[in-house]
This record gives structure tokens, C-alpha cells and sequence, in this order.
């Protein structure tokens, strides 16, 4: 038939529609045993009901879950019950990780569970590359072996949390002559960002911008400039590198320069703690007035962070403060979280319930920018959309409202290329509680 030449005549055809006929299901029995599987095709609207001992597999379909079996061979050693429990590798073997009601996390030892520490509260255990992530309200935790848990940390390079101290670029407006036949130590004083008591946070990185002046030294010029962190307590060191080599003729510009430096752990002889007053020095005794170092300083009206050593003794200048940063901070609260996009997403905070932070492809830095950061769902407000749960679903990143104020948001914006862009809501969804 000629189907062109109908359409110039004013008649409109077109073939007749074949549906497709789904066999019936019938249950005679059950010669093969129990149904655990049923296309969604073949339920009607009103057949389902209610699943009950079911899990959501890949692909969208239901399935029974298997039978209940002893994952130990004793009880736990507190008196509190399984709440959670996953399997993680831990240094490279594979290990079976629970937490109880009394918020205590053990590992299966041989059928044996293993305390190995209490926790802040209800937990949330995430595994992520070679570690396992512990979010229990608090600031993110992590375990790296069977016998301490970690606090995270925050060492990004652009975020407020992620410093101890921070006026890395403070305007250049006064000095503060080092090594100059008085002063042997110039300090910026700080104390320690308050976390959960009982953890401690290695220093990783110290800037500090300085200035030769003459030649910078006098008689010899074979002394190092060291930066120290030291207890304001005592002034005893607990960390300390060398951060420009001699000859400082050579090596020490005669212009503003900043000077990083980065501890590795054999420079640690103690990590920091909580809400704890410390100096970041640095140490330089081989100059004279005309030959020294100078250490760069923003002028302030009050408060300053600066003071100086001499005469065995320290001395505070409150309208300056030194030119330096050190790094990292505290890492961001948690209750719960998703990996996505090879990052760590985490939400749960009770201090900012309506963000969500994700990691620039680790979980030591939640701030550099470009990698790390935080997102607010539905709008940037960090309260006004509290989240209630996260998942990682068929390449998309879905973040869940809460009983009383529900909503759904999916992520936009790359996050293997980029930094998410925003947690936007979607119409198309509500939500629904029993």
C-alpha cells in the first residue's frame, strides 16, 4: 500500500498498536519453593503493600535477605547490643567491624569481638579507601589499625576551619627583628580549636614570611632558621623543623618571602590537643642589628598574637600580629554519610544540620577549594533544611528531609572533574512516613 499517496488524499493511517501480554503468575504450591524476586511489572498498584525482611538490590528489585547467621562465637564485652556492623579493609585485610548500643566499637577477632574504643554516640561506619569512616555526631573520626581510633582532620588550603592560627596573607605593615643580638625567638600565639576530648591532631604544615636584612648573619653563617611549635605552659617543643637551610646569605631572600614547611612524623614528638595554648617560634640566633632576619607583621589597634624571647624571658606585643599560618584544623561534625563521585559526603552535623561537606578525594581535607567543601540543601541556609539521610543511587546523589520538614535534592554538578555545585530540590519528588 501506498502510505504517501493516502496522506495527499487527506487520509491519515497508520498501523494497529500491539500490546504485550505478560503471562500470569500462579502460586500451586510452590513447587520450586518461595518467589524472592517479581518484575515490578507484573505487581499491581494495590498487590504490594507492605515488604517485610526484604533489601533493595542493584537493579531496583526486591529480594529476601538471607538467613540469620553467627558472626561470633561470644558476646560482646559490655553490656551493650549489636546496632551496627560492616566490613572494612583495614591495613589491606578485610575486617568485620560492629558498634553496640553503649556506642562501643569492636572488631571480629577470630569470633571474638575486640573492644577498641567508645565512641561520642550513635555511629555510622563508612568505609573508604583502606579506612573506615566513623561519624557518631561528633567530628569525623576514622580507624587505620585495630588499636586506636582517629580523629580526622581538615588541611585544605582555603577554608577558616582548616588553621590553627591563620594570617598567612596579612597585610606587611611592621617587622620584627630575629636574631638581631636580643630577640632569638618570634612567636605567634594561638590556642587550639576545641574537639573531643581524648583525641589529639598532628601539625602538617607552618608558613611564614621573613626578610634577610644585610647579610643576615654575623661570624659564621652556618646556623638554620627552625620554626617550633612549643607549650605556652612550659615552652617545651612538640614538633619542630628546619624551615630555610644555611648559608642564609644564600638561601634567605632580602625581600618579602613566605617560607613553608611540612612535618613529616618523625618531626612530632607530640600531636596537638584540644583547646590548648601553644607558639609557633621561629628560632634564629646568628645576626646583629645590621645583620638579622625579619619576620613580617600586620599592625593591629588590640589583641595581637605576637611576642618575642629575650633576656630568658617572653615578651607580647598586642598591636601585631606575625605574618605565619599553621595547618590543619578540625574536621567537619557527622552523624552519617554516602561515598560518591570517589569523595566522602557527610551530613548530621547538629551545629549545621542543612549542610552536607564532602572531601576533596580524601577525608583529611574538607576545604580546598576546587576539591572541598559543604553544600546546603535547598538553599545555603545551614539550618533550614535539616537532612535526615544521604545515598549514593545509580550515579546520582539524593539527600533526604526529615520526618517533620521532608523533602528530596539531587546533586548537580560534576564531582569527579569539579566541586559539586548545589544540593537543588526537585519537584518531581515528595516524600512520604508511617
Amino acid at each position: 500500500m501506498d502510505w504517501d499517496l493516502i496522506n495527499r488524499a487527506g487520509v491519515s493511517a497508520r498501523p494497529q498498536r500491539q500490546y504485550r501480554q505478560f503471562p500470569p503468575i500462579k502460586f500451586l504450591g510452590f513447587p520450586h519453593g518461595l518467589n524472592t524476586s517479581i518484575p515490578a511489572s507484573q505487581i499491581g498498584p494495590t498487590e504490594c503493600s507492605e515488604l517485610v525482611n526484604f533489601r533493595v538490590v542493584k537493579g531496583g528489585q526486591v529480594q529476601t535477605r538471607n538467613p540469620i547467621s553467627a558472626h561470633t562465637s561470644s558476646s560482646f564485652t559490655g553490656t551493650g547490643a549489636a546496632k551496627d556492623g560492616t566490613y572494612c579493609p583495614i591495613s589491606g585485610t578485610m575486617r568485620e567491624l560492629f558498634v553496640d548500643s553503649n556506642d562501643v566499637l569492636y572488631y571480629n577477632n577470630s569470633g571474638v569481638p575486640t573492644s577498641i574504643g567508645t565512641l561520642e554516640g550513635a555511629t555510622f561506619l563508612l568505609p573508604y579507601n583502606g579506612v573506615c569512616l566513623l561519624l557518631d555526631g561528633s567530628y569525623v573520626k576514622y580507624l587505620d589499625n585495630l588499636i586506636t581510633i582517629k580523629i580526622a582532620y581538615d588541611n585544605g588550603e582555603d577554608g577558616s576551619s582548616a588553621y590553627q592560627y591563620n594570617n598567612r596573607y596579612g597585610s606587611e605593615d611592621s617587622v620584627i627583628a630575629l636574631g638581631n643580638g636580643t630577640i632569638t625567638l618570634v612567636a605567634a600565639k594561638f590556642s587550639s580549636q576545641a574537639w573531643d576530648a581524648g583525641y589529639t591532631i598532628p601539625p602538617t604544615t607552618i608558613t611564614v614570611s621573613l626578610t634577610r636584612i644585610g647579610d643576615g648573619y654575623t661570624g659564621t653563617d652556618d646556623q638554620n632558621i627552625v620554626v617550633n611549635i612549643r607549650k605556652q605552659s612550659d615552652s617545651s617543643s612538640i614538633a619542630s623543623k628546619v624551615l630555610v637551610q644555611a648559608p642564609i646569605a644564600t638561601n634567605l631572600a632580602a625581600v618579602v618571602t613566605e617560607y613553608e614547611v611540612t612535618f613529616s612524623s618523625s618531626d612530632i614528638t607530640e600531636e596537638m590537643g584540644p583547646s590548648t595554648d601553644y607558639y609557633i617560634t621561629v628560632d634564629y640566633d646568628n645576626g646583629d642589628a645590621s645583620h638579622h632576619v625579619d619576620v613580617n607583621c600586620t599592625d593591629v589597634a588590640s589583641g595581637g598574637a605576637a611576642s618575642s624571647f629575650y633576656s630568658a624571658a617572653w615578651h607580647n606585643d598586642a598591636t601585631k600580629d606575625p605574618i605565619m599560618s599553621l595547618r590543619p584544623g578540625r574536621p567537619p561534625k557527622a552523624a552519617f554519610g554516602a561515598i560518591h563521585g570517589q569523595r566522602p559526603f557527610v551530613a548530621g552535623d547538629p551545629d549545621n544540620p542543612g549542610l552536607c561537606w564532602f572531601g576533596n578525594i580524601t577525608f583529611l581535607d574538607w576545604s580546598t577549594s576546587d576539591g572541598g567543601g559543604y553544600v546546603g540543601s535547598v538553599d545555603d541556609n545551614a539550618n533550614n533544611y535539616p537532612i535526615g539521610s544521604i545515598i549514593s543511587f545509580y550515579n546520582e546523589l539524593y539527600v533526604f528531609g526529615k520526618k517533620d520538614q521532608p523533602f528530596i535534592c539531587k546533586l548537580t554538578g560534576s564531582v569527579t572533574c569539579g566541586i559539586p555545585e548545589i544540593l537543588g530540590y526537585s519537584q518531581d519528588f515528595s516524600s512520604y512516613y508511617q
